[in-house]
């Protein structure tokens, strides 16, 4: 048990490490560790403090890139992936409902219909059937006008059993099930089908209970035994494995039960049949008789051998036999050898054909106005885009006009040592770009956050000299930065929000709002907003008196390792 439990415990541990998301300050303090044990590296070679810093920064490399790649190693970032296309899937469906709902019953109409009728021709078309080597099994015979289904006669069937060379199994079942009453406390009337003992082997069906028949049980006036369904034994029994060898009473004879037949058993002429009894047929009798009993017979194909060439060998075997039909009726009998999926489907097959086809031509018919639909909306989102940006000059232009405002606000910045850059969604990226900037030229410390995960780590570094800088577009994310946004002010930190003018956000104690000349598009936001964002580095760098042109330890061009 204890075994057991520790077994669990540690099964479950790596579902949660599979599922379990770790937080980009767990992620940071990994990173800052290695650097600081470089750090110290550098200081045991006899390095001072920054140089060993900068030394131990440029070994371990970029840290962003450190993080995507630490990111991407977990089990579970494939998942997260996942979870944000899906995310963003349906912030797409919302805002364009309409074309979302014509696109979804487009598919639903065309990918439904070609299931359903996909689920009907599969067991006619594609599906194996229930048996082994389905594809050997064939169902041989004499058809007639007055008769389709290949049948053969008793006085027939032993000669060709003897004398036919393409197979390596040769038997047959009664025409018909018919009538048979089932005497006992639940009484009922069954079906029953008279088979050979080999019939079962042919198919290559074995009984899920007992046995099949033996070959002394199948002669004339052999022991009554016989095999019951799986339904049955369910309905009659309550699957009792005590039914074996135990007498039941048929039509008013006991009979023995040796085996119970597979759940899904059918037989290859598709009837239906609770019992099966032994035919039991007379060999020298059936010889002798003409024409004899009837019978369905079904034939399984030595490897390598084609339904053409097993036509072909039987034949002498039937032109022997037409000789033993009269006359007059002897040209109304054909030989007939075919797939027993041909004799079960017969002329449905074509019908299954045109059907599927028709439900195909429906899909793509989906799938092209789909294309189409989907055409037209690249073709008008295209217009679109293309009228945003031919705005995006205005807009930039307008964006300037704040460059004496931003001025102001660099003089707060001017005399600290660190700062916080917060965005959300794309906007994220901007936020990056902003405190990128300003520690490349102002050589202050700076760090660009999305303001989501600001409860893992970047919150408890917000103090009241720490300036937090927050881009603020009019989305669908506004009301979670706001709230983000509290959190910081909550904590004392100074918050300088550059927030469109219709995101409703006002100037109070601790909180600077520096309105957008003008609403920009989701398109053009991130454009927009990294004009100030540049400014305001700039600004702080002239105060400093760094050169904004030409940054210290900055290389300009690209380095190959």
């Amino acid at each position: 048990m204890k075994q057991v439990s520790s077994t669990f415990r540690a099964f479950w541990m790596r579902v949660r490490f599979l599922f379990s998301r770790r937080t980009r300050a767990e992620t940071d303090e990994e990173l800052q560790f290695h650097i600081e044990r470089q750090t110290e590296a550098n200081l045991a070679a006899g390095m001072t403090p920054e140089e060993a810093r900068r030394r131990a920064v440029i070994a371990f490399g970029g840290v962003e890139h450190a993080r995507e790649a630490c990111s991407e190693a977990r089990p579970g970032w494939f998942l997260d992936t996942l979870w944000q296309d899906v995310r963003y899937a349906l912030r797409g469906f919302r805002r364009t409902p309409v074309f979302t709902i014509t696109v979804v019953a487009m598919l639903t109409l065309g990918i439904g219909a070609t299931t359903a009728v996909f689920s009907v021709v599969d067991r006619i078309l594609f599906r194996s059937l229930p048996y082994t080597h389905d594809d050997r099994i064939v169902s041989v015979g004499l058809v007639h006008s007055l008769e389709r289904q290949e049948f053969m006669l008793g006085g027939f069937f032993f000669d060709w059993r003897d004398h036919q060379k393409p197979f390596e199994a040769f038997a047959s079942q009664g025409t018909y099930p018919h009538a048979c009453d089932l005497i006992e406390t639940n009484p009922a009337q069954l079906g029953c089908l008279n088979i050979q003992a080999g019939f079962l082997p042919l198919l290559g069906i074995s009984p899920v209970l007992g046995r099949n028949f033996l070959p002394e049980e199948d002669r004339s006036n052999g022991p009554p035994v016989a095999l019951i369904s799986y339904g049955v034994w369910r309905s009659h029994y309550n699957q009792d494995p005590g039914i074996l060898n135990r007498l039941i009473d048929i039509d008013g004879a006991s009979v023995r039960v040796v085996g119970v037949l597979p759940k899904d058993f059918e037989l290859p002429t598709l009837q239906s049949a609770d019992v099966l009894r032994p035919m039991g047929l007379d060999e020298m009798q059936e010889r002798t008789a003409m024409p004899g009993s009837p019978m369905r017979t079904f034939a399984r194909l030595k490897p390598d051998v084609s339904i053409a060439q097993a036509r072909a060998e039987l034949q002498p075997l039937f032109r022997h036999t037409q000789t033993l039909v009269p006359a007059e009726i002897r040209n109304d009998f054909h030989l007939s050898v075919r797939s027993l999926r041909d004799r079960e489907t017969q002329d449905v097959q074509l019908m299954a054909w045109i059907l599927l086809g028709s439900v195909l031509a429906v899909l793509l018919i989906a799938c092209a106005n789909l294309a189409s639909l989907m055409m037209a909306r690249g073709a008008a989102r295209e217009r679109e885009l293309t009228s945003q940006l031919l705005e995006l000059p205005r807009l930039v232009e307008q964006t300037l006009k704040l460059d004496g405002r931003i001025r102001v606000l660099a003089e707060i910045f001017a005399d600290k040592r660190h700062a916080l850059f917060l965005g959300r969604g794309s906007l994220y990226a901007i936020a990056l770009e902003g405190a990128l900037k300003l520690k490349e030229i102002s050589y202050i410390h700076a760090e660009g956050y999305a303001a989501a995960e600001l409860k893992h780590g970047p919150l408890a570094l917000v103090d009241e000299d720490m300036p937090v800088v927050a881009v603020a577009p009019n989305n669908e994310l506004l009301e979670k930065l706001k709230s983000n946004l509290q959190e910081v002010r909550a904590r004392g930190g100074q918050l300088f929000v550059f927030a469109d003018p219709k995101a409703g956000m006002k100037s109070e104690e601790g909180v600077t709002v520096v309105d957008m000349p003008a609403a920009a598009s989701e398109l053009q936001a991130p454009i927009v907003f990294a004009v100030p964002m540049q400014l305001l580095a700039y600004h702080v760098a002239v105060l400093k008196g760094t050169d904004v042109d030409q940054p210290r330890n900055l290389a300009k061009s690209l380095t190959v390792e």
